[in-house]
């Protein structure tokens, strides 16, 4: 019977307007399955109430509620045989703004 480790993750640089995370990490020999973490205050994550569980590929696209310009903080576990790892590495995301359209635009010519 292993003993899970937690992987290292990474999160995603989208484009502005993109409102869409995608972290990913190196898959584990160890674990079976990973559960992801979300919080908005660095260091801070509620165990007992994970954003995804059961994940079998070394990848998640957040897309569940994100607010433009808000930091989100990531951590991922492995588990294996119904043990979790320590939590990961943290990886920290802000959700890009919008582009905005000007409104100064007059035109001139012939």
């Amino acid at each position: 019977m292993g003993t899970a480790i937690a992987p290292k993750i990474s999160a995603s640089q989208p484009a502005p307007g993109q409102h869409q995370n995608t972290l990913t990490w190196q898959e584990s020999d160890t674990g079976d399955t990973f559960n992801v973490y979300r919080s908005l205050t660095s260091g801070q994550y509620d165990y007992t109430a994970p954003l995804a569980t059961g994940i079998t590929v070394p990848s998640y696209i957040d897309m569940a509620g994100l607010v433009e310009g808000t930091t989100y903080f990531y951590e991922v576990t492995a588990e294996k045989n119904g043990v979790e790892s320590k939590p990961s590495n943290e990886a920290k995301w802000t959700v890009p703004t919008s582009p905005t359209s000007p409104s100064n635009l007059a035109v001139t010519g012939t």
